[in-house]
């Protein structure tokens, strides 16, 4: 949580010095608390779903650093309101196998949220995402996604809806090419960002849907 560092006779003449390095070690558990409100602008006081736009907010957050002693991470993060409930789970794994170049992720989600113009939809999710550093600059990330959204209280047209915005049963596979050649990821000045994204949802994943995905993205300083 804390690094200190000083040098030995730092006026003095020596050629070599002695360089002193105190460490302070993280605590394990680390809790955040949140307590407030949140609200949704342009809405009278009842809302199109007979829903406040105004609702109280309660967060808890809980990490555990070092799991098992082979720096994992586990996080459970909620939030509770009117306007949204969520619950969060995720597990870092930095060194999978014990392979430095191997990076694993696991997370389950459950978002419960109320738009008072338009719907309220729930969404419950979970992803596996591993993560494969082939070079300082270059990295793949094999992922595979099973996701399921409801939707309810819709107050549009269904005619103004997209094909693909419909509420589905979606399992989907992707790989990402990721290459980041910049000086500075904060303020680049030059270098480049490109990233390459690709994924297939079908039956055989337990999809409800077939289709396709691809997205490219390039910057350049």
């Amino acid at each position: 949580s804390q690094v200190d560092t000083a040098v030995q006779n730092p006026t003095g003449s020596e050629s070599e010095k002695n360089v002193l390095v105190q460490v302070q070690e993280a605590q394990r558990y680390t809790f955040y608390y949140g307590l407030g409100f949140e609200f949704q602008t342009g809405q009278p006081s009842g809302g199109a779903q007979g829903k406040t736009g105004v609702s109280p907010r309660v967060s808890f957050e809980v990490s555990r650093l070092n799991f098992r002693g082979r720096d994992q991470t586990i996080t459970f993060k909620t939030a509770l309101g009117n306007l949204e409930q969520l619950a969060l789970v995720n597990a870092d794994l930095p060194r999978w196998f014990d392979n430095p170049d191997w990076k694993f992720s696991v997370t389950g989600l459950y978002d419960k949220t109320v738009e008072v113009s338009t719907f309220a939809s729930q969404r419950l999710e979970g992803s596996l995402q591993s993560v494969e550093t082939l070079n300082p600059a270059s990295t793949l990330v094999y992922s595979f996604t099973f996701r399921r959204v409801r939707s309810s209280d819709i107050q549009l047209n269904p005619a103004e809806v997209p094909l693909l915005s419909f509420p589905v049963l979606v399992g989907m596979p992707e790989i990402s090419y990721i290459r980041d050649t910049r000086d500075d990821k904060l303020g680049a000045t030059r270098g480049t960002y490109t990233s390459l994204i690709g994924g297939v949802a079908a039956s055989y994943f337990g999809s409800q849907t077939d289709f396709s995905q691809l997205e490219v993205q390039n910057s350049s300083y």
